[in-house]
C-alpha cells in the first residue's frame, strides 16, 4: 500500500480518504502494525489496474498459512 501510494504521489491523508479510513489506520497498515480487513482490500483493489490487482491477489493466495 505504501509503495502504490508514494508511486502515486499520494499524501496518507489523501490515500486514507481514498480508503475512508483514518491517518493513524492507514499509517499502521503500512507499518505492518495491523491486518487489513476485507473491507479496506477491496478498496484498495479497487484503486489498483486489473493486471495490478491480480498481482496482490496472488500474493495473498501465496501467504496463505503465513500468518
Amino acid at each position: 500500500m505504501k509503495t502504490y501510494r508514494r508511486e502515486n504521489a499520494l499524501t496518507q491523508e489523501a490515500f486514507a480518504e481514498k480508503l475512508d479510513i483514518s491517518v493513524r489506520y492507514c499509517s499502521s497498515l503500512e507499518n505492518g502494525k495491523n491486518g487489513i480487513s476485507l473491507n479496506i482490500l477491496y478498496s484498495f483493489l479497487r484503486l489498483l489496474p486489473e493486471e495490478e490487482r491480480m498481482d496482490v491477489l496472488y500474493v495473498i493466495a501465496d501467504m496463505k498459512g503465513d500468518y
